[in-house]
């Protein structure tokens, strides 16, 4: 089934996402075109045409998601988790997963955007639940002002063609250090390769990461090779010492989680190859040229692991992967930002070194709503008051 979706900042011809199923619910919500689709037996919740979440409709609780199973290893690393913050909501997957296998954990998830939550309380089966918050707040703000220490935070608001610049920064990973208590750990889910000009986007974090933490893992969850574009985990713990493989594995075993052998699994894929983070910058809140070390990847296939195609990956690929529609839809964007444009852009495109002929006009306008809120952010302004 192909939707076509119409901007509506322009109201021109963005692009054709295709979905097999049948769509129970589409709406174009301030950040994003949200669809939602049942499909062989999965509900899945897609932002933009990529999917975010899913899960089973036979009542199943496992997760469909190989990547969102790793948001788990904090476990590992930290045996006293209780206080657990999610930046990013989606469909719950991951919230849902930690209070069902860690009762005594209490979760907060923090999502922006309030269709994201509404379409998961509505489709999702997230229900009222005395461990779980919501907070309709970006993920930075919410941190700025939060003063509960938590032991791990899970960042999981990034996409394969749209990465807040705010969510990648020096600054924001100070603050996410000063959230988190004395052994905490912070997971974050990135769509990336690790090798390749598709790379350089995570490597740049991974560099931010390391002026904070002293120990970071990393984790492709794929098996299909380190130039695929897929979800890779980033984690990054207070503690001074970095485990090799064989004494995570020890650690893990020590820690008692709730699924051990697959949380074993998972560090079978730790990388131990060199990192690559010579030829790339620290991102900070005065320079971070996320679009343009993102452009790489979304022009490539993207391998999506799930659950029920026994370990084969999905390829998902972006539709409008072709030089023709790159070109059109650059054309569309400059015209439209001629005619459009505003002083208030400017000032955003200046802070974060946007390409802006590089975005689909969907795309762009994500980057513009988020932008603008940050700055207001900055500036004084609560857009949640």
């Amino acid at each position: 089934m192909a939707l076509l979706v119409l901007s509506p900042l322009s109201g021109l011809l963005v692009g054709a996402y295709t979905h097999s199923g049948n769509v129970l619910y589409e709406k174009e919500t301030p950040y994003s075109h949200l669809d939602v689709v049942d499909s062989n037996g999965i509900r899945t919740l897609y932002l933009n045409g990529m999917p975010h979440s899913a899960m089973y409709l036979d009542g199943s609780s496992n997760l469909v998601f190989t990547y969102t199973k790793y948001f788990a290893l904090g476990f590992g690393l930290n045996e006293d988790i209780r206080e657990v913050l999610f930046v990013g909501g989606g469909g719950f997957s991951g919230p849902k997963k930690l209070l069902q296998d860690y009762p005594e954990v209490r979760v907060d998830v923090v999502e922006i955007d309030p269709d994201v939550i509404d379409v998961a309380k509505r489709f999702f089966n997230v229900k009222d639940d005395p461990g779980l918050t919501v907070y309709n707040e970006d993920g930075r703000n919410y941190l700025s002002h939060a003063t509960r220490k938590y032991d791990l935070i899970v960042l999981d608001a990034y996409s394969r063609t749209y990465v807040s610049f705010h969510l990648l920064t020096l600054e924001f990973f100070e603050t996410i250090h000063e959230r988190l208590s004395e052994q905490g750990v912070v997971v974050s889910n990135l769509i990336t390769s690790l090798t390749g000009d598709s790379s350089d986007l995570f490597w740049a974090e991974y560099r931010t990461v390391a002026q904070v933490f002293p120990s970071l893992y990393v984790f492709p969850t794929t098996d299909y090779g380190a130039g695929w574009v897929q979800n890779v985990i980033l984690e990054a713990s207070k503690n001074q010492q970095t485990l090799s493989k064989e004494a995570l594995t020890e650690q893990i075993k020590k820690s008692q989680p709730a699924n051990p052998t697959e949380m074993l699994g998972f560090v079978s894929h730790l990388w131990d190859s060199p990192t690559r983070v010579e030829n790339v910058p620290i991102l900070a809140d005065n320079f971070a040229p996320v679009e343009t070390l993102l452009n790489p990847v979304t022009g490539k296939p993207y391998a999506l692991e799930s659950e029920h195609q026994l370990g084969r990956p999905a390829i998902v690929v972006w539709t409008e992967n072709s030089s023709i529609a790159v070109t059109a839809l650059a054309a569309v964007t400059a015209i439209w930002l001629f005619l459009h444009g505003t002083g208030r852009f400017s000032a955003g495109y200046t802070r974060s070194n946007l390409n802006t002929t590089s975005l689909n006009a969907s795309r762009q306008q994500s980057m513009i709503l988020v932008r603008q809120h940050y700055e207001r952010h900055l500036d004084g302004v609560d857009d949640n008051a």
